[in-house]
């Protein structure tokens, strides 16, 4: 029921990254909606009410990441003009909740809290274990330090902590030697229909592209394309086999492309390996449903890769494939619980190929088709986010 409260109370989410339709921060403003929140508004950077200018129910403020341009010697002034905006736009608004995405949007939203006599409640988005986040090189021991100062001050001036699992909440609590009000939600995507038709167009072109036959299995890895998630284990299992087809569907730097290109040239089989552009989160599951097999290989090559439950796993789930899948915790558990898919070390190549071989050579619909739908019915964002709407509507009616 809309009262007179819930259209005054303003929800404020701050992200200092662009987000995308199905996003772990477009269904926490999907959850806040459902918890009576109606009035939303999003403090992020410039481009982001494009991506969503069909909802009419949310107000954004867009900010310039680079006023100044990209010249070496502005940047670092442009950044700090606009983290000013930022704060300006938070204060300025006088919400009653802000939701700060990751650490630097929490720091945001505490900032901008600062003298106010009547201060909004913190919600700290925690998108992944901040203190081993991986980042391409060490840190510092002086960053490291400043960081886990700010992020355990911040988890006691918050009311809330999202975290998207059971392993990085319980790591957390070691960390700073205290519990905190969270609420464990995991990263896992809105249910989707299957357009077959399309699914079938799809898989055609595939199969001519990498001149597969009927009987070849398709694996598909998708996400980010960087190192660190399995993709040159994959190329490599496929190369050392010749077993089924591999599509990398998803963003790129040049540099690493150059890299995975390069690798696949020196293949033998390298016409089974193909690049894909991403899509979006709307388009994605019929895909995913053209494959036949998932490629969730993390390497733990930081402690926020280690604790990983990636969306791509679900996704998979919810597209009809079981996955070869790293042995890491929540990863684990998840494919073992609901034994949709094969378990291997990231780091054993020989491993790796074996189930990849195994996978190839099973009849999965046989095998895994009852498995994946008992997981796809519970492991959806429909369950999922029952526990941060039951969060959040107590934020706005209990004022936590």
């Amino acid at each position: 029921m809309i009262t007179e409260m819930n259209k005054k109370s303003l929800y404020l989410k701050i992200s200092a990254v662009l987000f995308y339709e199905n996003s772990r921060d477009e269904r926490e403003l999907l959850a806040a909606e459902k918890a009576g929140w109606n009035n939303i508004h999003v403090i992020a950077p410039k481009g982001q009410e494009s991506l969503y200018s069909f909802y009419g129910k949310r107000c954004y403020n867009e900010v310039d990441l680079r006023p100044l341009g990209n010249c070496r010697l502005v940047k670092p002034i442009g950044k700090m003009i606009a983290f000013y905006k930022y704060i300006h736009i938070a204060r300025k608004l006088n919400p009653d909740v802000i939701s700060g995405h990751d650490l630097l949007g929490l720091l945001i939203a505490y900032l901008s809290t600062i003298g106010l006599k009547q201060k909004p409640k913190l919600i700290y988005d925690a998108h992944e274990y901040e203190m081993g986040r991986f980042t391409g090189s060490r840190r510092s021991f002086l960053k490291s330090k400043l960081i886990f100062l700010t992020e355990k001050y911040l988890i006691k001036k918050s009311v809330l902590t999202i975290t998207v699992n059971n392993s990085i909440y319980e790591q957390m609590k070691a960390d700073y030697n205290f519990d905190f009000p969270a609420v464990v939600v995991r990263n896992i995507p809105v249910l989707r229909t299957i357009d077959k038709n399309r699914t079938a167009y799809i898989r055609e072109e595939w199969q001519n592209y990498m001149d597969l036959t009927s009987d070849d299995k398709i694996f598909i890895y998708h996400g980010m394309v960087s190192p660190g998630r399995g993709i040159e284990e994959a190329i490599d299992a496929v190369s050392s086999t010749g077993c089924g087809g591999l599509v990398i569907m998803g963003n790129c730097d040049d540099k690493y492309k150059h890299k995975l290109v390069s690798l696949i040239s020196k293949s033998q089989n390298s016409k089974r390996i193909m690049f894909h552009e991403a899509v979006n989160g709307a388009e994605l599951i019929d895909y995913l449903a053209a494959a036949d097999i998932g490629v969730v290989i993390i390497k733990p090559v930081a402690k926020s890769y280690y604790y990983a439950l990636p969306n791509k796993l679900f996704e998979s789930i919810h597209a009809g494939n079981p996955v070869i899948a790293s042995d890491l915790p929540e990863i684990k558990r998840i494919v073992q619980k609901y034994d949709v898919g094969l378990i291997c070390n990231s780091g054993d190549k020989e491993g790796i190929s074996r189930e990849w071989v195994s996978l190839s050579e099973q009849n999965l619909e046989e095998v895994y088709s009852h498995n994946l739908e008992t997981a796809r019915k519970r492991l959806n964002w429909q369950v999922e986010s029952k526990k941060l709407v039951n969060a959040l509507k107590g934020l706005l009616f209990n004022r936590l």
